[in-house]
């Protein structure tokens, strides 16, 4: 009765861990292949949000 309902978590099991995977997963290669756009986004909202906070510690 519940074998339907365990072979479809194990699928989509599959899937997650597939896509996360640390070696060929897709999160991994899309980060590994755009890491200088990640990194500048993230200087960028930082800078943003400290500019927020005190206006004298900003990079620019």
């Amino acid at each position: 009765m519940f074998l339907p309902y365990f072979i479809s978590w194990v699928v989509v099991g599959a899937f997650v861990y597939n896509m996360f995977n640390y070696e060929f997963g897709a999160v991994n290669t899309l980060l590994r292949q755009h890491q200088s756009v990640f990194s500048f986004i993230l200087i960028m909202l930082a800078n943003y949000a400290v500019k927020k906070v005190e206006p004298d510690y900003t990079l620019f």
